[in-house]
């Protein structure tokens, strides 16, 4: 039987024990997910830069595509994490919504999530979970983004376009 590093063992008792990203400023690329799944920035780009200025940051990782979306002032609105419908119940998946919302959702609950999403086509976000942990009321949704695609989206619900 092989033994994972201790250092291995560490950083993946940290994902859990971290405080969830959803509406800190605290750096992505940086943090344990990143570290576990390398993380590589594609792209950073402005939203409606007249308006809002609200920050879109684009990452390839091991198992998908993590989008991060930020207010002016770096504080993290919403996540999404684009993996094929077959990856709910991978690890990248558990380790993304625990990173971001710090909980574990049910794995039925993600499979019929994205099910219904890819049944239902890209036009409509199908409702995974509303909650709140700690100080953040958040909801999480599953949508399609192509046959082969389905995005897991964290989002803060009180987060209000200025």
């Amino acid at each position: 039987m092989r033994l994972l590093p201790f250092a291995a063992l560490l950083l993946l008792s940290s994902v859990a024990a971290a405080t969830p990203l959803l509406t800190t400023k605290a750096s992505v690329a940086e943090g344990t997910f990143c570290a576990l799944y390398a993380c590589a920035l594609t792209n950073r780009t402005t939203v409606l830069a007249e308006t809002l200025g609200l920050l879109s940051f684009s990452y390839v990782v091991k198992g998908g595509i993590l989008i991060v979306g930020r207010e002016s002032n770096m504080a993290i609105i919403s996540a999404s994490l684009n993996v094929s419908p077959s990856s709910w119940d991978k690890p990248v998946v558990r380790d993304f919504l625990r990173s971001f919302i710090g909980l574990q959702i049910e794995p039925n609950s993600l499979r019929r999530c994205v099910r219904l999403a890819m049944y239902t086509g890209s036009s409509i976000p199908t409702p995974l979970i509303n909650g709140t942990q700690g100080a953040v009321s958040f909801s999480v949704d599953c949508q399609a983004q192509s046959a082969s695609t389905v995005a897991l989206t964290v989002h803060d619900q009180s987060f209000q376009p200025r």
